[in-house]
C-alpha cells in the first residue's frame, strides 16, 4: 500500500485508515457445548426422546418472530434456492427501489451449513445421547439501515444453538459519522472518491467504534419483555443464570 501511495502521490489528496467490514459472531454460551445443552434440557424438563419435537417448535417460534416483524413493517421476505446467491446486492436493490432510509429492508432466507445437535443411540451404553455435528438448516438474513451503523445485516441460524453473525460496514459507519457532523463527501459504492476535509474525517475514523455488547440490540428481542422472542421466560432465566453478569450472548470478532 505504501508503494502504491508513493507512486501515485500527486493524485492522492489524503489517506483514511480504518476497517472495511467487520463480522461479529454471537453465541448463546450455555448452549454452545454438549454438557451445557444437556443441562438446559434437564432444567426445562425436555427428555432426549422428545428432543426432535421440542427443537422443531422452538425453531418455528424463531422463524415466526422474524417473519412477524417483516410482515408488520410490510417488508419483503424472499427465499433463495441457492446458498451461493449474493445477498447484499438483493438488499441494496430493494433499498433503491423502495427508497428506504431507516429501519428494516428485507429478510432473505436460505438453507446453509451449520453446527447443531442431534440425538443418536449409543450402542455401548444402549441409551440415547446428544451429539454436536454438522448439518444443513434454514438461516435468516435480516438487512436494515441503522442510524448509527448504516446498512448492515444479521444472519441467524434457526437451529440450536442459534448462532448469529452480524456484519457491519466501516464505510457505512463513517458516512453516518460525516453526515452527523456536517462533512461533505462523494461516495461510489464502498469508496469515497472525494471528501471535503480529510483531516476531520480521519479524526472521525479514529474514534472508538461502538461495538454492540450483545445481539439483543439488533432487533432480535421481544421489545416488551427484553428477551429473544423465540425463547420462553423460563428458558431465558435459566440461561442468564449460567453466566456472569447475566449476559446470555457472547459476541466476538471473527
Amino acid at each position: 500500500m505504501e508503494k502504491f501511495i508513493q507512486k501515485n502521490d500527486n493524485k492522492i489528496n489524503g489517506v483514511l485508515n480504518g476497517f472495511d467490514r467487520l463480522v461479529l459472531k454471537g453465541t448463546l454460551l450455555s448452549l454452545s457445548y454438549t454438557a451445557g445443552m444437556m443441562s438446559f434440557l434437564y432444567q426445562i424438563g425436555v427428555l432426549l426422546k422428545d428432543f426432535g419435537s421440542y427443537v422443531e417448535k422452538t425453531t418455528e417460534r424463531l422463524r415466526e418472530a422474524s417473519y412477524e416483524t417483516a410482515r408488520r413493517l410490510n417488508r419483503p421476505i424472499k427465499y433463495l434456492p441457492s446458498r451461493n446467491t449474493p445477498k447484499e446486492p438483493i438488499a441494496r436493490k430493494i433499498v433503491q427501489k423502495d427508497g428506504i432510509t431507516d429501519g428494516l429492508i428485507c429478510l432473505l432466507k436460505c438453507v446453509e451449513p451449520c453446527i447443531s445437535y442431534k440425538i443418536v443411540r449409543d450402542a455401548n451404553i444402549k441409551k440415547l445421547v446428544l451429539e454436536p455435528g454438522p448439518g444443513m438448516c434454514l438461516h435468516i438474513y435480516h438487512y436494515w439501515i441503522d442510524p448509527l451503523f448504516g446498512f448492515m445485516s444479521a444472519r441467524i441460524q434457526t437451529w440450536f444453538p442459534f448462532t448469529i453473525h452480524i456484519c457491519l460496514n466501516g464505510r457505512e459507519w463513517l458516512a453516518c459519522q460525516m453526515g452527523r457532523v456536517g462533512l461533505n463527501y462523494k461516495r461510489r459504492e464502498n469508496c469515497f472518491p472525494w471528501i471535503e476535509d480529510i483531516q476531520a474525517t480521519s479524526y472521525c475514523f479514529l474514534q472508538t467504534f461502538p461495538l454492540p455488547e450483545t445481539p439483543l440490540q439488533f432487533g432480535l428481542t421481544s421489545l416488551r419483555s427484553g428477551r429473544p422472542a423465540y425463547l420462553t421466560r423460563r428458558q431465558v432465566t435459566y440461561l442468564a443464570g449460567q453466566t456472569k453478569k447475566g449476559a446470555m450472548f457472547y459476541i466476538a470478532p471473527l
